[in-house]
């Protein structure tokens, strides 16, 4: 598969069965076409974000798109607000002056984000857990929280970024020259740094 966005490249070595092959593009499919059009209305936004954090851009999309489908008014049932679901603490300790706003609530959002993944360095599904549970259910379950919610939350967003494959197989990190992290399905991919670790 071609490298997608800036730091986010997957190479899948199989695809096992006809089953397998439509599914994966179909969820292509549906990200391409249902969500085009949010996606560029809000790219700058995110891209400025994503490049300022280190931050790969079609994971703040998929975090977009499972967190409140690219409404910036959205508003949950727990108070989580915009188009990242922040709370109104997370928000204000990262500086949105509207948490409605998207160019706001979409920093705070990059910016908490950063701070989860250095948190769990090389761990992205802990990171995902941490953005819906908070790092508190974590400690407290000395790992990813078995709430359903959670889980559920998890395979969506990764669906969204790699379709149905990668969420549902082993995804590997490696590191390139300028410290970049990169996702891919293929543990022997090395071409752009040492691998960190497999991720289940």
């Amino acid at each position: 598969m071609k490298a997608r966005g800036v730091f986010l490249q997957l190479r899948f070595k199989r695809l096992a069965g006809l089953g397998t092959i439509l599914a994966f593009l179909a969820g292509t499919a549906a990200w391409g076409g249902v969500n085009a059009d949010k996606r560029q209305k809000y790219g700058d936004i995110v891209r400025t974000a994503a490049e300022k954090h280190g931050l790969d851009e079609d994971l703040l999309h998929s975090i977009i798109q499972a967190e409140s489908g690219y409404d910036p008014s959205a508003v949950s049932s727990k108070g989580a607000v915009g188009l990242m679901q922040l709370i109104p603490e997370t928000a204000a300790k990262y500086g949105a002056q509207n948490i409605f706003d998207p160019t706001d609530n979409i920093e705070a959002g990059a910016h908490y984000l950063k701070d989860l993944m250095a948190l769990y360095p090389n761990d992205l599904r802990s990171v995902l857990a941490a953005y819906n549970a908070g790092p508190d259910a974590l400690k407290k379950h000395n790992g990813i929280p078995p709430y359903p919610e959670t889980k559920r939350y998890i395979r969506k967003v990764l669906n969204f970024l790699d379709g149905p494959i990668a969420a549902g197989g082993k995804l590997y990190t490696f590191r390139d020259s300028q410290g970049r992290v990169l996702l891919t399905s293929d543990r022997f991919f090395n071409s752009v740094g040492s691998p960190l670790g497999e991720k289940r």
